[in-house]
């Protein structure tokens, strides 16, 4: 698909999204209520209407070169959620990172670990000179995982409606952190 996936980190496998993908998202990130509350758009309500968003996503791959990805236990090949870039609040022009990860992942390191994966990409092979991020004033983890991933708070914002708080790294300033 392209040169730069799929990523590998140490124990993640970042690749494009396949439609055959829309299921077990569904049924075990984007169905999830718990998973999605920090989601702009909140849960989906089947697997058909996580098919269209990974259409969406994987044409937005084509268009841009970036998109949401699939993320996989490289050890047990399991699909545990999604990360990458996105046209921010669906239309850009900013670049945001995100990510979203089935129960059964949390805790492990997985966000951050994906997170720094995407921003190497970003700065490296993908040539971008800044990517932003938003998070929920109430969500702490998220919060935890863009700092360790090396971005730095910039003020508060509203995305889809909602008061959120931004985090910025660029291609000038960001360094991955140890």
């Amino acid at each position: 698909m392209s040169r730069l996936l799929p990523i590998l980190t140490e124990r993640l496998e970042l690749r494009a999204l396949r439609l055959e993908d829309a299921a077990p998202l569904f049924h075990h990130v984007y169905g999830d209520p718990e998973v999605m509350r920090w989601v702009a758009g909140g849960t989906l309500p089947d697997v058909a209407a996580s098919e269209a968003a990974v259409q969406r996503f994987m044409a937005h791959q084509r268009a841009h070169g970036y998109s949401w990805w699939a993320v996989l236990e490289r050890a047990t090949g399991e699909l545990v959620g999604d990360a990458g870039l996105y046209s921010y609040e669906d239309r850009g022009p900013l670049v945001e990172l995100g990510y979203t990860f089935a129960r059964r992942a949390w805790g492990k390191g997985y966000a951050t670990e994906a997170a720094t994966a995407t921003l190497d990409a970003a700065f490296g092979p993908l040539g971008l000179d800044r990517v932003t991020a938003v998070v929920r004033p109430e969500n702490g983890a998220s919060q935890r995982v863009l700092e360790n991933a090396g971005m730095e708070r910039d003020g508060r914002t509203t995305y889809f409606g909602a008061e959120h708080l931004r985090f910025v790294a660029t291609r000038a300033t960001w360094r991955r952190r140890p």
